[in-house]
C-alpha cells in the first residue's frame, strides 16, 4: 500500500496554489467591497487581502467552521434583503455546502 500513495514533504496543495498574484490582483481590484475569506494554508497574496480585511471585520483566516461562522454572523447581522459578497479563498466545493 504504502508504495501507492504520493508524499509531498513540503505539504503542497494544488488547490490552495491556484491562487496566485494574478488572482489576488483581480480580487483587489473588482472585489474590494466584499467580505473577504480565505483557509489558513492559503499563499501569501490571498492570505494577506483576507488578514487586512479581518483587522476591520470584513473578513477572516481561519479554518472551514471558522469561515462558515464569519459569513453566518454577517448575514445575521445584515438588514433584511440586503445583498453581501464574499470572496472564498478555499476550495470549491465549500461553495456548495
Amino acid at each position: 500500500l504504502r508504495d501507492n500513495l504520493v508524499v509531498f514533504p513540503q505539504g503542497n496543495c494544488v488547490v490552495h496554489h491556484m491562487f496566485g498574484a494574478e488572482v489576488a490582483q483581480t480580487v483587489r481590484e473588482k472585489y474590494d467591497d466584499s467580505y473577504m475569506t480565505a483557509h489558513l494554508e492559503v499563499p501569501g497574496e490571498m492570505f494577506e487581502i483576507a488578514m487586512e480585511k479581518s483587522l476591520e471585520d470584513k473578513g477572516v483566516v481561519g479554518s472551514t467552521a471558522d469561515i462558515l461562522n464569519f459569513i453566518t454572523r454577517k448575514v445575521t447581522e445584515a438588514p433584511p434583503k440586503q445583498k453581501l459578497k464574499f470572496v472564498l479563498g478555499t476550495e470549491a466545493g465549500m461553495v456548495t455546502s
